[in-house]
């Protein structure tokens, strides 16, 4: 299972923080957080084997996070 935290208005500097644990898969390899895309600027890991991300933010500070659990449904390449 993925954990996906999030504070709002917690820390006197910073107005969001957010943070994410990809643990589902252990043993699958990925990078740390780098530069996915330039126009706009997109940073976060990236998925050695399919190539996507669980949590990125881009120049703007939009941020994305995607987390899911084992057994959930049946693997879609598709999507």
């Amino acid at each position: 299972m993925c954990t996906l935290l999030i504070w709002k208005r917690q820390h006197p500097r910073f107005g969001l923080i957010a943070a994410a644990n990809r643990d589902e898969f252990l043993a699958r390899p990925a990078t740390t957080p780098t530069s996915l895309a330039n126009d706009p600027l997109v940073v976060g890991g990236r998925d050695a084997i399919a190539g996507g991300t669980w949590f990125a933010l881009n120049e703007y500070g939009l941020v994305t996070a995607l987390t899911n659990r084992r057994g959930a449904g049946a693997h879609d390449p598709s999507r």
